[in-house]
């Protein structure tokens, strides 16, 4: 059975002898078996699937990863899929997603970090109505400047982009319209992330030198957009020698 080929290899991923080149044939060896798998009715009762350490462990607890690369607020229950383990294969196999997973499968360490009080469209109207549309360029400089930032750009992005791979088919038609996009060169941290769940405390309640302990930099957006997207990217530095 596809089953016991599976615990044999998930047996064979647990030797301390293991070599690198091995684990990873042996990874290889599990999603083909996967793939088969797939296409035949099953329960999932004895899936298993290999996480980003090459380690095979229940479909349950194992997440496709649809977030890019070194994505923040991972339940410490649950293990990113492994590189090879493809989105056709994944949604075949009925593998969670990571970003249906981040706010539904946290640790009770982190559910009062997203914990809601007051209605986030209430919330916001409020903001909007005591803090002029002409202060948001304040509010950016402050989050910049609380983050350690050097520099703050504010491009227009009057580009159309293909709506293939959306998260959410009903963000298709906002790819039609331009953008503007915020960017500095701060680092955004687990902290910051945790931050925005804090309906009006914003991520730095607790620290008296910062400028926007308020949360104001995030609500102003909505002076301009209905939809406010927040998201971090890493800069390469083409002049920088790789290993």
């Amino acid at each position: 059975m596809l089953s016991t080929e599976l615990r044999t290899i998930e047996n064979q991923l647990q030797r301390d002898d293991l070599m690198t080149v091995q684990r990873l044939d042996y990874v290889k060896t599990s999603v083909l078996v996967l793939e088969e798998m797939s296409k035949l009715p099953t329960d999932n009762c004895d899936v298993l699937v290999p996480d980003d350490l090459g380690t095979l462990r229940p479909i349950e607890v194992v997440v496709y990863n649809d977030l890019g690369p070194h994505p923040m607020g991972i339940p410490s229950h649950l293990y990113l899929a492994h590189p090879s383990v493809s989105l056709a294969l994944a949604e075949s196999l009925g593998l969670l997603k990571l970003s249906d997973e981040q706010f539904n499968a946290r640790d009770d360490d982190d559910v009062d970090s997203f914990q809601m009080g007051e209605d986030l469209s209430t919330r916001i109207s409020g903001v909007l109505r005591e803090y002029d549309i002409e202060y948001s360029s304040n509010e950016w400089v402050a989050n910049a400047d609380d983050a350690g930032a050097s520099q703050v750009s504010i491009i227009v992005d009057e580009a159309t982009y293909p709506t293939d791979g959306l998260m959410n088919p009903k963000m298709a038609e906002y790819h039609k319209s331009p953008a503007v996009v915020i960017y500095n060169d701060g680092v955004f941290t687990e902290d910051d992330f945790k931050g925005l769940g804090n309906i009006g405390k914003g991520g730095k309640g607790g620290n008296p030198n910062a400028i926007g302990r308020f949360g104001l930099g995030a609500f102003s957006f909505y002076h301009f957009t209905d939809v406010s997207v927040a998201f971090s990217c890493a800069i390469i530095d083409a002049n920088r020698p790789s290993f």
